[in-house]
């Protein structure tokens, strides 16, 4: 279990005048970052496959060493500059969707350059989308640097994403929410005198993108990577409290992934989907409409146990890792 600083700016102008920021703490053992890094790597209707998968979760243990705090990995430290920087890009990823899940309560974490997930975009888009507690609109924008502190000229492009929002409207449903309803975040990873640090940045929005989302559609893209691996490999039943509630799970190397089985069993009508690892099935002649709010109901009622172990991650999405 690993101890995160967060420091966060509630306005942009603060972090630019280097002004004091508000600090906190945020909890993560090395299982939910490898779980990160998984879901980070699907993309465009691709579901990650096995050499995939422990290939991202190898990307983490060469970044960071699990203890007290994350530190930095020496063979990412000490590694040629170009793979420093795509290491970094991940890393902030993944801070990203830690931030997400762990502070704002966002249990579903959509990438927005993703074409399967967006209808229409009239400029600029920032990184993800999500929902906290189901509700609150929010936008973030990744960024990674091995150095102490992002810097300010990072942070001023990532402004520039942020900020060019205007409105996103959700396909299918009668909601759409202006820029006074969304809230914007820039996120970033650091290592802080050798030590993984979060910076949470809030600049606001004041831009004229418009964009739809279909975000039925999207939450079952969310779920093709885990899906992918239990339709396609031999799985188990675990029941992880006395409440017995079930998660089906699949051995991937030295560790195993699943997903609550409510919601695995409400997913197994898209199995032709899922179990089509050459991506040859046209997505779009399936039915996705009220998806997200089936499963999102399922995922509010699953009951957490607080783990010492490190090696054991569940998140507000119903996806177990141990």
């Amino acid at each position: 279990m690993g101890i995160v600083e967060l420091r966060k700016f509630d306005d942009y102008n603060k972090f630019i005048k280097n002004e004091k920021s508000e600090t906190s703490q945020c909890r993560f053992t090395i299982k939910d970052m490898e779980k990160y890094a998984v879901s980070a790597g699907g993309f465009s209707n691709w579901a990650v496959g096995t050499k995939g998968t422990n290939f991202y979760t190898a990307l983490v243990k060469m970044a960071i060493e699990d203890g007290t705090n994350f530190t930095i990995g020496q063979d990412y430290k000490k590694s040629e500059q170009s793979i420093k920087t795509t290491i970094s890009f991940f890393m902030g990823m993944i801070a990203a969707k830690a931030v997400a899940d762990k502070v704002y309560n966002i249990p579903y974490l959509f990438h927005l350059k993703d074409k399967q997930i967006i209808f229409s975009s009239s400029g600029k888009t920032p990184d993800f989308f999500g929902l906290a507690n189901g509700k609150t609109p929010f936008i973030l924008e990744a960024k990674g640097t091995i150095s102490n502190s992002p810097s300010k000229k990072v942070v001023i492009n990532a402004k520039k994403q942020i900020e060019a929002i205007n409105s996103i409207k959700i396909e299918g449903w009668s909601t759409s929410y202006s820029k006074r309803d969304i809230n914007g975040h820039i996120i970033t990873s650091c290592f802080e005198k050798d030590i993984l640090t979060y910076y949470d940045i809030d600049p606001e929005l004041n831009g004229k993108t418009d964009l739809t989302i279909d975000i039925d559609k999207a939450i079952i893209l969310y779920y093709r990577n885990i899906m992918n691996l239990l339709m396609l490999n031999e799985t188990n039943i675990y029941p992880i409290n006395e409440n017995e509630d079930k998660y089906i799970m699949v051995e991937v190397g030295d560790y195993e992934i699943g997903l609550n089985y409510d919601i695995y069993s409400l997913l197994e009508e898209y199995k032709e989907l899922y179990s089509d690892s050459e991506n040859n099935i046209d997505i779009n002649k399936f039915d996705f409409k009220e998806k997200y709010l089936q499963i999102s109901r399922i995922a509010e009622k699953i009951q957490y146990v607080e783990y010492p172990d490190s090696h054991f991650s569940l998140s507000s999405d119903g996806i177990l890792c141990k």
